[in-house]
This record gives C-alpha cells, structure tokens and sequence, in this order.
C-alpha cells in the first residue's frame, strides 16, 4: 500500500482489486513449478523437470489473458508487460527457485563426501576413486582429467565450502536487497544486510577461484566460470563505487546486474541436464550449461536494466 500525496495530504493509494481465486491459483502454481524444475537435482525423472518447465512458459500467457491488466503495481516492473495474476505466478517462481535452492547448496556443509555417498548414493570404493583422481589432477587441464564432475570437490573440498558459504549468503538476501519497498521502509536494515551480500560476494568469488583452478572438467567449463567470476566481482565493485558516490539510482542498476550473476545458480542446476537429457555427453553438457548461463543471465540483466530505465 503506497501513499500518495493530495493537496500536500497524504492518503493510501486504493487497494487493487484482484482476483483472489486466480492470485492462489498463480501463487501455487509458480511453487509447484518451480519443485517440479528443481527435481532435476534429486535424480527424479527427467519429464517432472520438463513438465514444470513447459508449465513455467505457458502459464504466464494464460494468467496474462486472465487479467491483462498492466501498470497497476507501480513497484513491480514486470507489470509493465503481464498482468497482475501472471506477475504474482514468475514472482512465486523465483522465489521457489531462489528458496530450494539456498536450501540445496546448504547441503555441501555437510562435507562432499556425506553428500556424494548419502544424496548421490554412490559407494565408498567409487568415492575414494573419485577422489584420488582429483588429488592425482590437482590443477585444470586442457581437456577433461576426471571421469567424474565432482572429482575436485572431494579432493579439494575447501573451495566448495567458501562458495557455498559465500553464494547461500548473496543468493538469500538479494531479494530483499532490490525489493523497493524494503529499502525504502528498511533503509538502516538494507545497509547492514548489503555489507552481508558483499562479504558474500567476496566469499563466493574466492571460493569460485579455488574451484575453477582445480577443476577436473577442462579448460572450457574453467574459462566459463572465470568470466563468470571477473563479472561477478566487476558489477559489485562498481556498485559500491556508485554508492560511495552517493548515485544511488547508479548503484542499483549496478547491483542489479551483480544479483543476476548471482542468480546463474540456479539455471546453472538444470541447464546442462537439459542437454544432457537428450542425449549430450555429460561434460560436453556441463560446458554448454556453463556458457549458455552466462550469456543468458548478461543478456537478461542488461534487457531488465533498460527496461527498468525506461
């Protein structure tokens, strides 16, 4: 509920009235959508991860023609283009995406080897053999060193750990950190939790270098992440130069683009298994998901800072 000013008064804007069958509707539908695309990390069948994604496509085209309503929630900017019932079901989406998984990547505290025997269900012997790979190839080769993607992990695992730490940090309260209303209401509460994503950042990013010079996965998935990270870093060094120049609407745009890096984790979770389902080796799959991430969280946040500029 904003406030509006009349006559130098201030009054509560009037409530927008929506459907409140077809809002539930939307709000659950985006959280069973975005369980059935996570369960491509439980080794569930391949067609539940499908079924949520096609669901994820069309239901904001059939919302949209529910109530086509736009330019009613001054705050949310994707009512620009949807309407309100479409904009409650991708706002339901991503913070089923960004929820399941913070709560997923928790898991590699519990240690790489826990997680590959317990979750992953492979033995003790195929384990230790994952792992003297990646003590035998402690530093990225050229091509793939390693028949097994997680080999670095449990031979290095001090890395997974800081970018675990550091990522769940920076994925979890960027929400928060662009939500308008927060800042505006919250503004003490916003700077504190800022200095928070930054150490996050920080965190993620060394942790990303551990991981990436000791890869077992080749030159190729090692370069993706790379420049993943430079931009990582960029985009937050840049935004807190804005601020510390007090252009504010600068630093917003700047952390922006940074959060949307931070949100490649979670395409980064299924976009290779999306190849890898038909038929695509699975480290040749792992590098396309790596490069295809990339592009498409740069090419999204730059699309989403022009509009929001408009």
């Amino acid at each position: 509920m904003e406030l509006i000013s009349i006559n130098g008064e201030f009054e509560k804007e009037p409530e927008i009235l929506v459907n409140k069958y077809l809002k539930f509707l939307g709000i659950s539908l985006g959280f069973i959508s975005g369980l059935l695309i996570f369960t491509t990390q439980l080794n569930l069948s391949i067609w539940l991860f499908w079924s949520g994604f096609i669901i994820s496509i069309i239901s904001p085209i059939i919302f949209h023609f529910c109530d086509k309503r736009i330019f009613i929630y001054p705050n949310k900017y994707i009512n620009k283009y949807l309407g309100p019932i479409a904009v409650f079901y991708i706002y339901s989406l991503l913070l089923t995406l960004i929820i399941v998984n913070v709560i997923w990547a928790l898991r590699w505290l519990a240690g790489p080897e826990v997680v590959v025997r317990s979750i992953y269900g492979v033995s003790e012997q195929d384990t230790n053999k994952m792992k003297r790979c990646g003590i035998d190839n402690p530093f990225v080769q050229k091509s793939v060193s390693c028949d097994f993607i997680l080999s670095s992990f449990l031979a290095h695992p001090i890395g997974i750990y800081l970018h675990c730490i550091g990522g769940v940090l920076a994925l979890g309260l960027g929400p928060f950190q662009l939500w308008k209303d927060f800042r505006k209401n919250h503004q003490q509460t916003h700077k504190i939790m800022g200095y928070f994503y930054i150490f996050g950042v920080i965190f993620g990013t060394i942790g990303a270098v551990l991981l990436i010079i000791r890869t077992t996965n080749g030159a190729g998935v090692a370069s993706a992440f790379s420049l993943l990270a430079f931009y990582w870093v960029l985009t937050l060094s840049k935004a807190i130069l804005e601020i510390r120049k007090k252009r504010i609407e600068e630093h917003q745009i700047w952390m922006t683009r940074n959060y949307f890096m931070t949100f490649g984790a979670v395409p980064f979770r299924f976009v290779p298994l999306m190849f890898h389902s038909f038929g695509v080796n699975k480290f040749l799959a792992y590098d396309i998901g790596a490069w295809i991430t990339i592009v498409l969280m740069v090419m999204t946040s730059e699309i989403y800072v022009r509009k929001i500029r408009d």
